[in-house]
């Protein structure tokens, strides 16, 4: 997981004539990042808010609403090919492949580290907020985190209720895609994270056993 790698700065603004906001201004993930943040060449991929981690064959225009390609030339085949592997493989062989093709001791942290401060707008939550990163040199991807506005019971609005403390109609300013919380029900295993959050689509690596075991490793040594 990479996290804590970004500038941010703390910054306050008006607009139209309103009070000053106290705001958090937070580096763009591009070349400039990686750069500082990768000694290898690479393809860094974002996660669209309504996608999810499908295949959906070899056309690159048929990902055009579920990624977007934030740095190097436009190549979506390694991501492809990885989305085709989670979807078409068997059991057998996505253990047995998976940590040739993602860091998964990374993943896993990163999704106990998600848990443990309650973000529901993770990798496995409506916002499918994160990064992938693709290095072309060991041919495998990590996971870049990202957004965390709504951990620790944060909502987009600043204010208490939404997807972090709950109950909640969809809050003003969330993200297209996430989907209204009834009252007074909460996701199975609390918001976010490996305990099983309010997912907005499918994503197999969430689910895979062998990355929710270190998970729940890690997690423990944490908490």
């Amino acid at each position: 997981m990479r996290t804590g790698t970004k500038h941010a700065i703390a910054s306050s603004f008006s607009v139209n004539g309103a009070d000053a906001r106290l705001r958090l201004v937070v580096q763009g993930l591009d070349e400039a990042w990686e750069a500082e943040n990768f000694s290898t060449p690479g393809l860094l991929y974002k996660a669209e808010a309504g996608g999810d981690w499908t295949y959906r064959g070899d056309d690159p225009d048929a990902y055009t609403d579920v990624f977007d390609q934030e740095t190097g030339d436009d190549d979506l085949t390694p991501l492809i090919d990885f989305l085709e592997f989670l979807d078409t493989s068997s059991d057998e062989d996505f253990a047995a492949e998976l940590p040739e093709r993602l860091d998964v001791e990374a993943f896993a942290r990163y999704l106990a580290f998600e848990e443990l401060v309650g973000n529901f707008d993770d990798i496995d939550g409506p916002g499918n907020n994160a990064y992938l990163r693709y290095d072309a040199e060991s041919g495998g991807f990590t996971v870049v985190a990202w957004d965390h506005n709504l951990a620790f019971g944060g909502s987009p609005g600043g204010s208490g209720g939404g997807p972090g403390g709950f109950p909640g109609e969809r809050p003003e300013g969330a993200p297209e895609g996430m989907p209204e919380m009834p009252d007074g029900e909460r996701p199975e295993g609390g918001p976010g994270g490996a305990g099983g959050g309010m997912r907005g689509g499918s994503n197999a690596l969430v689910d895979a056993d062998t990355v929710q075991q270190e998970a729940d490793e890690i997690r423990d040594v944490l908490s």
